[in-house]
């Protein structure tokens, strides 16, 4: 399941945890964080009782910290953030529209490592990225071309593939796309947010209109390659304060929903008997605000070591800023 995986916050490109001072961090043997995942709606062992999903709202959060800056001069435009299912401690991210289709690795140290080239794929305009299970199991990268400042592109596409089997220092690796088209059944929207619910996999979008709010439309599950799939309102909600235009996204877990604006970073936690498309039926709160000019991209810590979020801002350089929860 979706994440377990900064067990070691703060390794460097130098040492991963659990990989012994290697450079290069190859395959999951002896990197992987399966052991401390977080989610929540699993059972905790045989026989084990099934802890209620993980609410950041009850958590005591600290103000954002400055914990690294981005290193590799290409990353000038970070749209999206990813948190490593496989790797400790490693996050993937991607710059805005005029960038190649290509992904960027690194930590919370802000270290290069890595650049990777989704073959086969498209860039319009890439806006978001997320993790979810591949089509046959394993893990996987999603990322959304999903922009559209005008409202006129008459479809859309997310790109999956499957994650790096080794990130590091130099590392460059090809990764063949695979392609989902999607159509809004009321017409092209422009949007920001994207966000894999792993039951599926499902795709849900929330798209980025001052006038109509915060609505998340849903594709078919689970999703299928070839013909475009419609896209369907599946909620709207309401965001705590400040102002309304949702410029990322990320799951966290199957337990609740992270959401970005330019103003601030809101949580909605799953019900306990629910799934995670009814997080976004709760109340959202308010968290620490990371101060950043430009910010749209967000992606979880794990409970493993309290509980959080990681944050980056466009520009050159930008902080790698880290909010770390506890009860």
């Amino acid at each position: 399941m979706r994440f377990g995986l900064v067990a070691g916050i703060g390794v460097s490109s130098l040492a991963f945890v659990g990989c012994a001072n290697t450079v290069f961090v190859e395959g999951t043997s002896g990197c992987s964080s399966s052991s401390s995942s977080t989610s929540s709606s699993s059972s905790s062992g045989s026989g084990g009782s099934v802890p209620p999903p993980l609410d950041l709202c009850s958590l005591s959060c600290s103000e954002p910290v400055a914990e690294g800056k981005l290193a590799n001069p290409d990353v000038s435009e970070t749209s999206g953030l990813i948190a490593s299912d496989l790797f400790d401690g490693i996050y993937y991210l991607h710059n805005d529209s005029g960038d190649s289709a290509r992904f960027f690795a690194t930590d919370l140290t802000g270290a290069d490592l890595g650049t990777f080239t989704v073959a086969g794929a498209g860039s319009v305009d890439w806006e978001d990225a997320a993790a979810g299970p591949c089509g046959n199991g394993g893990s996987c990268l999603y990322w959304g071309d999903i922009g559209d400042n005008p409202e006129s592109r008459p479809g859309i596409t997310v790109y999956r593939v499957p994650e790096p089997t080794q990130v590091g220092p130099g590392a460059n690796q090809v990764l063949e796309a695979e392609a989902f088209e999607l159509v809004y059944e009321d017409g092209p929207h422009d949007a920001e947010a994207m966000i894999i619910d792993p039951s599926g996999p499902r795709i849900i979008i929330i798209i980025k209109d001052a006038v109509t709010g915060a609505v998340a439309y849903g594709s078919p599950s689970p999703i299928t390659a070839g013909a475009a799939m419609v896209m369907s309102p599946i909620a709207k909600f309401q965001i705590p304060e400040g102002l309304k235009l949702i410029t990322g996204a990320e799951a966290y877990g199957d337990d609740g929903v992270l959401i970005r604006t330019y103003a601030g970073v809101f949580y909605y936690p799953r019900p306990a008997e629910g799934v995670l498309v009814d997080a976004f039926e709760q109340q959202g709160c308010t968290l620490p605000r990371p101060l950043e000019m430009q910010g749209e991209a967000v992606a979880p810590l794990p409970m493993d070591v309290g509980g959080g979020f990681v944050t980056v801002a466009e520009g050159s350089a930008p902080a790698v800023n880290v909010v770390r929860c506890s009860p």
